[in-house]
């Protein structure tokens, strides 16, 4: 029968409604699986213990925003990086503890480093920038030169001191 089936182009994945323990043999010489109702339970085998995963690197979610941030909101990602995937209106403001990244305009204030690690960086595919800060050193818009206001920029601090000298400003 499993030939006939077959032949029509038809695959056989189980068989149910089986009473007969000669046939339910033959089905499972087969190798398909013989299919219950839901009124009896089939045997499931034992789990193989398994030995505790070990994680040796934490897991930091991002947060990650895919709508506009108007004027007068304030998004805040605690321990981790913040992702903008739309523009950010003037009088927003985004604060995160890890990175910030916007995938739009930038022309809020952008506060990335916030817990104080001073390693964080803000990426801004257009930066029109009212603010943005790193660990609690801020660079007002009228410091950003005129060279790098509007386009994809990376921001960080390069050094000890925080000034129009020390932020990178780096293309991308």
């Amino acid at each position: 029968m499993h030939k006939a089936v077959s032949a029509t182009g038809l695959r056989v994945i189980g068989v149910s409604g089986c009473k007969d323990a000669q046939l339910k043999a033959e089905i499972e010489k087969m190798g398909l699986p013989i299919l219950t109702e839901g009124k009896e339970k089939a045997p499931r085998p034992a789990p193989a213990p398994q030995a505790p995963a070990q994680n040796t690197t934490p897991v930091t979610k991002t947060r990650l925003i895919d709508t506009p941030v108007r004027s007068g909101q304030r998004i805040y990602a605690p321990q981790c990086d913040l992702i903008v995937t739309s523009h950010v209106s003037a009088g927003a403001e985004l604060i995160a503890d890890g990175n910030i990244h916007v995938y739009g305009m930038m022309r809020g204030r952008a506060l990335a480093g916030a817990s104080g690690d001073r390693e964080t960086q803000i990426f801004c595919t257009n930066l029109m920038a009212e603010l943005v800060s790193i660990a609690g050193e801020y660079w007002l818009s009228d410091q950003i030169p005129a060279e790098f206001y509007g386009k994809a920029r990376a921001t960080a601090v390069s050094r000890k001191r925080f000034d129009r000298s020390t932020v990178k400003l780096i293309p991308f």
